[in-house]
């Protein structure tokens, strides 16, 4: 990638919009049992977004963000094992889903001629998508 083009894509995870989809696109994901930890972040974050929107971007672009440490626990399954479970901050959640929008974007060209030949599950959403605010779409509208 060019200096030019990466500039852009740089220019493009700063934007509002991006951070914007992100923050729509956590929202509207599958509820499970560890993405429910974040639901009162998320209404925090919300009561404010534009604002709370506009500072993020700041401190990345400042350099000044630094994401935080991230912490694990255990659930349990039923052989009397566990799982280990990753969770994030909500700030280094929605920075993370930020750059997955740009590298989504770039990477659903590639995969659109493998749909239906080699890719059988949820089809990637395009950030231009009317829809855009679900990250995948269901598998079965390939099929209408």
């Amino acid at each position: 990638m060019s200096s030019v083009e990466y500039k852009k894509q740089y220019e493009n995870f700063l934007s509002h919009d991006n951070f914007y989809l992100a923050f729509k696109r956590l929202q509207t994901a599958n509820r499970n049992l560890y993405k429910i930890l974040y639901i009162d972040d998320s209404k925090s974050f919300g009561l404010f977004l534009d604002k709370n929107i506009d500072t993020l971007i700041k401190q990345i672009d400042e350099q000044i963000y630094k994401p935080q440490k991230a912490f694990k626990y255990y659930m349990p399954k039923k052989s009397n094992l566990v799982r280990p479970i990753t969770v994030l901050n909500f700030i280094d959640l929605l920075v993370y889903q930020a750059i997955v929008n740009i590298l989504a974007d770039r990477l659903i060209v590639k995969m659109k001629p493998l749909y239906n030949k080699i890719i059988f599950g949820n089809l990637l959403n395009n950030s231009t998508d009317n829809n855009r605010i679900f990250f995948f779409r269901r598998w079965k509208e390939q099929w209408k």
